[in-house]
């Protein structure tokens, strides 16, 4: 769970935000969270980090750890937006403005302030598009940095892109079962360890493939 509450030197207030992480640990992504956690910094951070890899890798489960570590050196100012009701990438202005509930817009209100957005559910947007609309908002803001979680790479001038490798085939396993466990608490059967290695080398090292 994440939750960003309004810093008090920011003129505009924005809404508090909690960002539900899909349930599970984060079984072989430890070094990964290690490594990038130093990134994401107001000073350090990239403009625009992109976590890549098929759906169900653990992208969003990343992207939300990687973000609630960040929310002391950000002061709070992290903020999610979902593109999943997103058919224009033209709209992406104002579909931040709508998710902060800004009467201006964005440029207006935020300015030079710091802030991370973690972009997120953008798979169906074609990428250049998607690329010229993050690029008017970081044109707009100076001081945003992009946390993104995509299927693929954006294409975004100095993007950084970070794609997932499969899990193990054991990390695999328990990504697994944990899921089904919470799915069917009282009746989650066990989980053929042999049926699902071959299950996984299939789905190249992606339990949530055969969720």
């Amino acid at each position: 769970l994440i939750e960003r509450l309004a810093p008090a030197d920011v003129a505009v207030r924005l809404p508090p935000l909690r960002l539900k992480t899909p349930p599970g640990g984060l079984w072989g992504r430890d070094p990964i969270l290690e490594r990038l956690s130093p990134l994401l910094t107001p000073d350090a951070a990239p403009r625009t980090l992109t976590l890549t890899g098929p759906g169900g890798v653990g992208k969003t489960r990343l992207a939300a750890l990687l973000a609630q570590r960040a929310l002391p050196a950000w002061r709070s100012r992290i903020v999610h937006l979902s593109l999943a009701s997103l058919d224009d990438p033209g709209r992406l202005g104002d579909l931040l403005r709508e998710n902060l509930g800004l009467t201006t817009p964005v440029a207006t209100a935020l300015g030079d302030i710091p802030l991370l957005l973690l972009v997120d559910d953008c798979h169906h947007l074609p990428s250049p598009d998607l690329a010229v609309a993050l690029q008017a908002l970081r044109t707009d803001l100076p001081c945003l940095r992009l946390l993104v979680a995509s299927r693929h790479r954006i294409g975004i001038d100095g993007e950084v892109e970070v794609p997932l490798p499969p899990l193990a085939t054991r990390d695999a396993q328990r990504l697994f079962a944990e899921r089904l466990a919470a799915a069917r608490p009282l009746s989650a059967p066990p989980v053929d360890q042999h049926l699902t290695e071959g299950w996984f080398r299939c789905a190249g090292g992606n339990p949530l493939a055969r969720e």
